[in-house]
């Protein structure tokens, strides 16, 4: 017995103590179709969260000169040990062959001197600040827009997705806030 079926004689038992005019609407509720078993999933599929290229950039965060913000890259090698090359849009080279062994992490503080290179501080405007992540084995990439001056803080922290998990549609999800308008960026891998 399937679950139309099942829903249907319950409905019966319930209605058999209600008023005649409940009964026709059990008849129309048991004459409805049974429902169509799609032959694909409708769940997405998962994005990967590894992979060993990958492009970032990094957005304006609260602090409008370079000096008050902190750029790092996290380089995670899970399962085997990575060699892992980080340079910014224009080639200018931030880490060369870092050996980061299985199980443990590299952290990549960019220093102030390359921020321009790599930190928009402007909007609507074509840069070439991305940043390039190559990994000899499959690595997770992290990055991290951090500011703190006084009491004032702001932290962004984002998941990279390697450029062979990329797709060709996205959704953008902001919230409303008094003191910022919303923003997005858009790093190109290839031009």
């Amino acid at each position: 017995m399937n679950r139309l079926q099942t829903l249907s004689l319950r409905m019966k038992r319930v209605l058999t103590v209600l008023p005649a005019a409940w009964l026709l609407m059990a008849g129309v509720l048991c004459a409805l179709p049974q429902p169509v078993q799609a032959a694909t999933s409708s769940v997405p599929e998962m994005i990967p969260s590894t992979g060993k290229d990958f492009w970032l950039t990094y957005m304006y965060n609260f602090g409008q000169n370079n000096d008050d913000v902190d750029l790092e890259i996290f380089v995670v090698a899970m399962r085997s040990d990575a060699v892992v090359t980080i340079t910014t849009g224009d080639g200018t080279v931030l880490a060369s062959a870092v050996a980061v062994p299985a199980g443990s992490a590299y952290t990549l503080t960019i220093p102030t001197s390359l921020r321009d290179k790599v930190y928009n501080t402007s909007s609507d405007v074509k840069k070439k600040t991305g940043v390039h992540v190559q990994a000899s084995s499959e690595v997770s990439v992290y990055f991290r827009n951090g500011y703190s001056s006084g009491s004032d803080y702001s932290y962004d922290n984002s998941h990279a997705i390697s450029t062979d998990a990329l797709g060709t549609e996205y959704m953008i999800q902001t919230y409303y806030r008094d003191m910022m308008n919303n923003e997005f960026a858009i790093v190109a891998t290839a031009d």
